[in-house]
């Protein structure tokens, strides 16, 4: 906020601020963002565990205000990350300090993304900011993610507001469909400031886009076949448990991945390679 420039529109006060990584999507604008207030907030789930508080010290970067953390509570309400939604004021105050602890971090052992993200629970933590951490963000396709049963092809948070259910699309993984593979990984070259068509992001074609059609409008979750429950039930259920024992739904469903990642290439690199062309036609000439 501190870069933008005076003459814009820059939000103040309890105007709401959201954070994403650079691979976050919004899948709607629809958001009622009511619920954020002075010193509170909201945060993206992520399986970070308590690695922060039990092996690396970083408690010692949070001014004596994590001492009353439990392991536990570490892993469960400590372990976030973006999409932050924030007033302004707070992300201001948190991005600042952010920084500071970041530096103070960095300083001091490995650097890497995770200590991005250790820095900021730490900075909200030491603003007292209360963070509500909710599965707002969509990413992986290859284990039980319960945010799935959320959404559906036409797709909107079934709460519409913030903190929602799910309104992020985090595409941080690989995505395959049919013989079609994609990932962000794949493309660190892509600059398109540079006005080069032939640098964007492939799209699926022939039997690929084909299987990308077919998925469409399929259920995200499927019966599991009798031979395979079987086996789940000999080995205690594995996924299939841990829907029941989370949701309460029937144990015989599983997730259908190819469904998933079509679900995922369609919001995610169809709008992206869209915006590409749409530089280029913009600002590169013909």
């Amino acid at each position: 906020l501190r870069g933008l420039s005076d003459d814009m529109d820059i939000p103040t006060g309890d105007d709401v601020v959201i954070i994403v990584d650079p691979d976050q999507l919004f899948l709607t604008d629809k958001l009622d963002m009511g619920n954020i207030t002075s010193g509170f907030g909201t945060a993206a789930k992520f399986g970070l565990g308590n690695a922060w508080l039990t092996e690396l010290g970083l408690e010692k970067f949070c001014n004596g205000m994590c001492d009353n953390i439990q392991t536990e509570s570490a892993r469960t309400d400590y372990s976030y990350g973006a999409p932050y939604a924030l007033t302004a004021s707070d992300a201001l105050r948190f991005a600042d300090l952010w920084v500071v602890i970041l530096q103070d971090i960095n300083r001091s052992g490995p650097k890497g993304w995770m200590q991005d993200m250790y820095a900021a629970i730490l900075a909200l933590k030491r603003l007292e900011i209360v963070i509500d951490v909710r599965k707002t963000m969509l990413a992986r396709t290859d284990v039980i993610n319960l945010s799935w049963m959320h959404v559906r092809w036409d797709f909107e948070p079934i709460s519409g507001q913030i903190p929602g259910d799910v309104w992020v699309a985090h595409y941080c993984q690989t995505y395959k469909v049919g013989n079609f593979s994609w990932s962000k990984h794949n493309h660190k070259a892509l600059d398109i400031r540079k006005c080069d068509r032939s640098m964007n992001m492939p799209l699926p074609v022939g039997l690929d886009a084909v299987a990308m059609e077919n998925a469409e409008g399929k259920p995200f979750f499927v019966r599991k076949k009798a031979e395979a429950l079987t086996v789940a039930g000999k080995h205690g259920g594995g996924k299939l448990t841990m829907l029941r024992k989370s949701t309460g739904e029937d144990s015989t469903r599983e997730m259908d991945t190819e469904v998933l990642n079509a679900w995922m290439l369609g919001k995610t690199l169809i709008p992206i390679s869209e915006a590409i062309e749409a530089y280029y036609d913009e600002f590169c000439a013909q």
